[in-house]
């Protein structure tokens, strides 16, 4: 069976920006930029957008059951 790979380009300062600086200060900060970098994964299969299907109540829901 053949794997299908995509590619996540990531700036290379991303962890020196200041949002992502500022994400990390907070408590639990390295968890969202860990989440925010799954959701970025996830969005490659549809070209860059997540959508919502109506699994859960909303978009946040649903994308926390991936």
């Amino acid at each position: 069976m053949a794997r299908r790979l995509f590619w996540l380009k990531m700036p290379g300062d991303f962890f020196s920006r200041k949002e992502i600086k500022l994400l990390r200060k907070m408590p639990g900060g390295d968890t969202l930029v860990l989440v925010y970098e799954r959701l970025l994964l996830l969005s490659l299969k549809t070209g860059g957008v997540l959508t919502f299907e109506g699994y859960g109540n909303d978009p946040a829901e649903e994308w926390a059951l991936e």
